[in-house]
């Protein structure tokens, strides 16, 4: 059996069976949904579902192969132009990605090669160590370990968030991104109709952008 049909039939299992307690996608009727499809085709864009029954209808018919849907809320999500839409505001979505964070096994399963000079090695490097380019190809790999240690990071966040800037755990859900690590969603009104602007500074603030290490030292005293 053709391997794209086999995913189809195992996908169109899943989604018939799919209930809505079991999908994580709220205030659905201001979202806009995309779908690409098995065999091709490019994506779909600007759908709007006017309920989540209608949005698992839909799946269930058609068997995408990915399914997206915006982090933020529209007046009218079906709209093709953006400036149409009608932007209400957005949640706050973390991605807590794998490849960004130092894990002991990349030297045992990543590789990598210099375009410039033909050296070549294991784990993760920015630039090649022979000759400092940094047109570089890499062979990456995610085991066990590496979600696992995506998985704490993104426990981690979720702990910072709530202490730093007393969010409630009702407010955030985690979901894996479907490879190489873990997004954290915000769903708060607090965090809604922030601008680019205020979202840029809660993400310098959450890396330590800038942070002053003079602030955070106490001496100790003899």
């Amino acid at each position: 059996m053709d391997p794209s049909e086999l995913g189809r039939r195992l996908f169109r299992a899943y989604y018939r069976r799919l209930r809505p307690e079991e999908v994580a996608v709220s205030e659905v009727p201001r979202r806009e949904f995309a779908f690409t499809y098995f065999g091709g085709g490019g994506m779909q864009r600007h759908l709007a579902f006017a309920s989540l029954r209608d949005l698992l209808g839909h799946v269930a018919r058609s068997v995408p192969r990915h399914a997206y849907y915006s982090s933020a809320y529209y007046r009218d999500p079906s709209a093709r132009d953006m400036e149409d839409k009608g932007w209400l505001g957005a949640d706050l979505v973390f991605d807590i990605d794998v490849d960004h964070v130092e894990t002991p096994c990349k030297e045992m399963h990543d590789r990598w090669r210099c375009r410039s000079c033909g050296a070549s090695g294991w784990g993760a490097v920015e630039a090649c160590p022979r000759c400092g380019s940094e047109n570089v190809e890499r062979e990456v790999w995610v085991c066990e370990t590496c979600i696992s240690v995506a998985r704490d990071e993104a426990l981690k966040l979720v702990d910072f968030l709530e202490s730093d800037f007393g969010l409630s755990p009702d407010e955030m859900f985690v979901t894996f991104s479907g490879h190489r690590g873990f997004h954290v969603h915000v769903e708060s009104e607090a965090v809604r109709e922030l601008g680019q602007d205020g979202r840029r500074e809660i993400a310098d603030y959450v890396r330590g952008l800038g942070l002053d290490l003079k602030f955070m030292l106490v001496k100790a005293r003899g």
